[in-house]
């Protein structure tokens, strides 16, 4: 008589299923810290881990005799310390992250300007586009606050620099031509004639 022998094997690996899960935890962990909460709980662990650290310090300098006073005194440091930094500690992670969101802000704000300057710069099409926003905003006279005004400014500064930039090379470039070519040399010479007259 002949009998089969199907054991069933599981597919998955205990140690590599533990494994996946720690690592979607650790993973999942940088949302939760970012947010102010987790901040303020970062912090409040911070606090709270000095004054436990102060309070072990001076508990070692007293004798054994006094074990449980010391035991007392140290959760007491604890807990007053964990109540008088929670609502400072999320007050200040709050202020830091909105001072760190206004800040990444700007600086994105900083790099889609250098962005479309540079597009500018190589598309004429963009450049007057920014050119007609810049005059249309000129001529509404809407109200715009001093960081916009400024970044209007620093944009058409910025803007002039390279026209000038550009009108300079390829002057020098139209130069350097010229003293190759007698006819470019020529019709230079009547332009600048020209253009004196007028």
């Amino acid at each position: 008589m002949t009998s089969f022998v199907q054991p069933e094997f599981s597919v998955n690996h205990g140690g590599i299923a533990r494994a996946q899960a720690a690592y979607q935890y650790v993973t999942g962990l940088g949302p939760r810290l970012n947010s102010a909460r987790g901040l303020a709980s970062l912090l409040l662990a911070g606090g709270f881990a000095a004054f436990v650290t102060v309070a072990d310090q001076m508990i070692d300098t007293w004798a054994d005799g006094h074990l449980l006073v010391a035991w007392v005194v140290l959760w007491t440091v604890l807990f007053t310390s964990m109540a008088l930094f929670a609502n400072s500690a999320g007050s200040l992670t709050k202020r830091l992250a909105k001072a760190l969101q206004i800040w990444s802000n700007r600086l994105a704000q900083d790099r889609a300007d250098a962005h479309l300057l540079l597009t500018a710069q190589s598309d004429p099409r963009v450049m007057a586009d920014l050119r007609a926003a810049i005059s249309r905003a000129e001529n509404m006279e809407m109200p715009l606050s001093a960081h916009e005004k400024r970044r209007i400014a620093a944009l058409s500064a910025k803007r002039e620099r390279a026209v000038e930039k550009a009108r300079a090379d390829s002057d020098r470039l139209m130069w350097a031509a010229a003293q190759h070519d007698p006819r470019l040399m020529a019709e230079l010479q009547e332009a600048m004639r020209r253009a004196e007259a007028v």
